[in-house]
């Protein structure tokens, strides 16, 4: 392979079979950095969103094959959600702040203590662990890392003295009998 008539991942020549790919974003005459297609073709078909649109290994364009060509592409879809800065999910962001999803932002406006599973020790956690438990003293499905002595994922399950902290609306349906027992309560306070 020479310079310039391979591509620069695969090294293979370029041909009838193998033909260089003019990529619309970085196109210019005599680069040394050249590509062939049936590499495009790979960076589009791995790059883990549902529209296969990939990214230009030289200026990190949006670029997607079509018909036989690349073309300049708009970010997809997916890219719209973002990594929250709390669960560390790719999920899309609160309206209040993109830099959370919603239910970390609900748990960092909200803290709650939660208990591990394993050591028992209680730990504040910013995202509603609750919404993944059966009941109130049921442990959750959703691990989360417990800073205290495991050092390890671990299930969680709200603190006693927090489940009356629980917004009413979030309350999982699942809490059906606590739900009576908040609202048998404020009625028998009369509020």
């Amino acid at each position: 392979m020479t310079i310039e008539n391979g591509c620069a991942i695969c090294y293979e020549d370029f041909n009838d079979t193998n033909p260089r790919a003019k990529v619309p974003c970085c196109e210019v005459e005599g680069t040394s950095v050249q590509l062939c297609m049936a590499c495009v073709k790979v960076i589009c078909d791995i790059a883990g969103n549902s529209e296969n649109i990939g990214k230009c290994p030289r200026c990190s364009s949006y670029i997607k094959v079509l018909e036989g060509k690349v073309w300049k592409s708009d970010p997809p879809k997916e890219n719209l959600f973002i990594r929250c800065r709390i669960c560390n999910q790719r999920r899309a962001p609160s309206n209040d702040n993109p830099r959370f999803c919603d239910a970390c932002f609900v748990g960092l406006q909200n803290p709650l203590r939660y208990e591990c599973k394993r050591c028992h020790r209680l730990q504040v956690i910013h995202h509603p662990m609750y919404r993944y438990q059966a009941s109130p003293s049921a442990f959750g499905t959703a691990t989360w890392a417990c800073h205290q002595r495991c050092g390890d994922y671990t299930h969680w399950r709200i603190s006693d003295q927090d489940v009356n902290k629980v917004p009413f609306n979030d309350v999982p349906d699942s809490w059906q009998e606590h739900n009576f027992g908040i609202i048998r309560q404020i009625r028998r306070n009369g509020a």
